[in-house]
């Protein structure tokens, strides 16, 4: 698996990480590199598999912005493979479409001590 676009320059961030998604993500992205640095921000590339990536997001919380509308079933799938990479909390927000909680707010399902899943 690779990493997303600007993984390579990923660090622990007392802000946690922000996934920028949508027709306008890479300008987002690079707005919040150039005047946020105490921000990490990351690119969900429109139309990819997001399980194609390896997220560096372990024990960190990540913020999913989306800046157009997407499918359902792809939010499920950033979510969950946000949450398989090691992320404590992810939200999404933006154009959810009136999405249900459930598909909005992802947790890990049980704490793993162990390394185990």
């Amino acid at each position: 698996m690779k990493l997303p676009p600007y993984g390579k320059q990923i660090r622990a961030h007392t802000n946690g990480i922000w996934i920028c998604a949508g027709l306008n993500a890479w300008e987002q992205a690079n707005t919040i590199l150039s005047n946020f640095p105490e921000r990490a921000a990351l690119v969900w590339p429109t139309g990819s598999d997001p399980e194609k990536y390896h997220w560096p997001v372990s024990g960190e919380d990540v913020c999913v912005l989306l800046s157009s509308q997407q499918k359902p079933k792809d939010i499920m799938s950033i979510g969950r493979q946000l949450i398989f990479c090691g992320a404590k909390l992810v939200v999404i927000l933006g154009e959810t479409d009136n999405l249900p909680h459930r598909l909005t707010q992802f947790r890990p399902s049980r704490t793993i001590t162990d390394g185990t899943y």
